[in-house]
């Protein structure tokens, strides 16, 4: 595929809502391929672990609203600065709703072979989120 062609898969994966994740996870996954290896902050999951993960996401954020704000590639890697967006309706990590709505910002480096992801790195603003929903203090600047 042409660098052009895998920004466009990264693209098209990082625009989602919650009815194409449970799309996505139900078993019409076009982007990833069946050898997909995600490395984040959970350690290494396989494609099956990673639908699983977004299944409990979309549960606990019902609304969840992917955006690409940035995408650069060069040769079989794409890099994707994105956001989502969702409002908390469900348990997330353990946390009860909250009905807060939460802006979540992270970086993915995918690797691409025949089509489809096949490897990618992710790193979230956890602690950004966390603090959203209340579940830890925000703290107060040194002064």
């Amino acid at each position: 595929m042409s660098t052009k062609e895998n920004k466009d898969l990264v693209y098209r994966n990082s625009m989602q809502d919650a009815a194409g994740i449970r799309n996505m996870v139900a078993g019409n996954d076009e982007f990833h391929a069946p050898e997909f290896i995600i490395h984040d902050h959970r350690g290494d999951s396989t494609l099956k672990q990673f639908h699983q993960f977004m299944s409990t996401v979309v549960d606990a954020f019902p609304d969840i609203k992917y955006n690409a704000e940035d995408i650069i590639a060069e040769g079989d890697k794409v890099v994707c600065r994105y956001t989502w967006t969702g409002t908390h309706k469900g348990v997330f990590q353990g946390i009860p709703p909250t009905g807060k709505r939460i802006k979540l910002e992270g970086i993915l480096i995918a690797k691409i072979a025949g089509g489809r992801q096949v490897e990618a790195w992710v790193v979230t603003d956890r602690l950004g989120v966390l603090q959203q929903l209340g579940a830890i203090p925000t703290g107060s600047p040194p002064k």
